[in-house]
């Protein structure tokens, strides 16, 4: 039976690792796409977009599919509910809310976190915005201001977060294929549930 790798990422006491830029990208790896909201909050995303995006930035012990273009290995990352946290206290204190990119190749001007949290009990602001995510979930809002991130949100072309980071290996371990497809199944469940 083929055995997969699962790498869970930490970051180091110094504040050298963790999240150095949020992405909007057309495909989170998380899976979940942003909300798009008007200025004043009361309307999901339409035509009248004026800039703010909120969304989950990392998901406790989600399952995350790598695969290394070198060597082609296929394998699974994965951050704990402490770690985190870590990311996002460390994000807001190197002053990088104002680091983002399109895609993880274009930096840009005029994207910034502009609020953020860790998602805890069931009253979640996250949930004024039709999000059930678990406890432990890093969430934000990102404030666009730039005109051309503003017309590829308009177009559909970026739908989520995805975190742009240097993180240490904590721990590595192994699951077999079936655990794999357990996993898999159990992502496709929850996101069902969403919708």
């Amino acid at each position: 039976m083929k055995k997969i790798k699962v790498i869970e990422y930490g970051i180091d006491d110094a504040g050298l690792l963790g999240v150095f830029a949020i992405s909007v990208v057309e495909q989170p790896a998380i899976g979940v796409d942003f909300v798009a909201l008007s200025e004043q909050h009361s309307v999901k995303f339409k035509e009248d977009f004026r800039g703010l995006l909120y969304g989950a930035l990392l998901i406790p012990d989600q399952l995350i599919y790598r695969r290394d273009d070198k060597t082609e290995e296929e394998y699974y990352v994965k951050y704990s509910k402490d770690t985190i946290r870590a990311i996002a206290y460390n994000y807001l204190k190197q002053n990088m809310t104002n680091n983002a990119t399109v895609e993880h190749a274009k930096v840009v001007d005029g994207v910034s976190l502009v609020e953020t949290w860790i998602i805890e009990g069931e009253n979640d602001k996250s949930k004024n915005f039709g999000f059930d995510l678990p406890e432990g979930t890093w969430f934000g809002c990102m404030k666009v201001e730039n005109d051309e991130v503003k017309q590829q949100i308009q177009n559909k072309e970026v739908l989520g977060f995805s975190i742009e980071g240097n993180f240490a290996v904590e721990k590595e371990m192994y699951m077999n294929s079936h655990d794999e497809f357990a996993a898999i199944l159990a992502e496709i469940n929850e996101l069902l549930k969403g919708e």
